[in-house]
């Protein structure tokens, strides 16, 4: 379970890009490694805002989760010029607070 809440900029406020990008992300991720594009499987998606006005986006999927050491540093010299890789870097980036529960089958 994925757990995002954006980041905000140096106002307070958050960014322009709102949540979008971080949710896209997620999602990508979770349909990408979790279900392994299989359209059988279920991908779910919740997006609530707290009384504080934060954002919170939970994604969960089937898979068997990951080991978020094991994830390729994207800023790696070896990495820089892959096509795919940066979704978990993005994320952390872009959000005040994420945690992986269940192996990083579920996000919050």
């Amino acid at each position: 379970m994925e757990q995002l809440l954006p980041r905000g900029n140096e106002s307070g406020k958050p960014g322009r890009s709102g949540p979008e990008p971080q949710r896209r992300e997620a999602l990508a991720n979770a349909i990408v490694h979790g279900c392994n594009n299989d359209p059988s499987k279920i991908v779910e998606c919740c997006v609530a805002c707290t009384e504080s006005s934060d954002v919170v986006i939970v994604v969960r999927d089937p898979g068997e989760g990951f080991v978020l050491t094991d994830v390729p540093n994207p800023l790696a010299e070896k990495n820089l010029y892959s096509t795919h890789g940066r979704g978990i870097y993005l994320i952390n980036q872009l959000m005040n607070d994420v945690s992986f529960e269940r192996n990083g089958a579920s996000s919050i």
